[in-house]
């Protein structure tokens, strides 16, 4: 899994790449030879850019197990990134004064990138449902207890299937109550 993450992580840069250079596109009025001259600020700006994205979006747990995520869960991620992320860059081209990036530009480029990165997870986390549903890339887990946690974590279990975590059975220090099912586990 941690090799997925880095891959992850390494497509929703190169989705910021794009979508900063995209943004220059859709803010109208595209001179190309100002931008060319432009081009070399521009590429001095993706280490500031990849940084503010990259970290906003390990912090707000992006890259987390998918295994429980919501689809709205990624929205607020994504959200919240865009916001903090663009008002984080924004403020560093104003400090710095940086008069070729125009918060036109940061508005279209971080617009582009959070439509584009909220596709991209929200396949995924259809992808791995539907792989889930079919009983690939499932967790056996043992649970402890037997009480009214355990109760209600079953039946979440139960409920999201998506998950695809299968619950092999319940564990109890009382022996009056091995070989018995509970919650429609066995105890052991």
């Amino acid at each position: 899994t941690t090799l997925f993450k880095w891959v992850m992580i390494f497509f929703d840069l190169c989705i910021i790449v794009v979508t900063f250079f995209l943004g220059i596109f859709f803010q109208g009025n595209f001179d190309f030879d100002y931008y060319y001259k432009e081009l070399g600020m521009h590429i001095v700006l993706l280490p500031t850019l990849l940084i503010i994205w990259g970290v906003l979006l390990y912090y707000f747990g992006m890259y987390d197990s998918f295994r429980t995520k919501q689809i709205l869960d990624i929205l607020f991620i994504v959200a919240e990134t865009t916001l903090i992320g663009g008002s984080i860059f924004g403020s560093f081209i104003f400090i710095t004064k940086i008069e070729s990036v125009s918060r036109l530009h940061i508005f279209y480029s971080f617009s582009l990138a959070a439509i584009f990165i909220s596709i991209e997870k929200i396949a995924l986390i259809l992808y791995f449902r539907y792989q889930r549903k079919k009983g690939l890339n499932t967790r056996n887990i043992l649970v402890v207890g037997t009480g009214k946690r355990t109760q209600y974590f079953a039946n979440l279990i139960h409920k999201h299937s998506e998950w695809g975590i299968h619950v092999v059975g319940l564990v109890d220090e009382d022996v009056a109550k091995t070989n018995t099912i509970l919650y429609g586990h066995k105890v052991i």
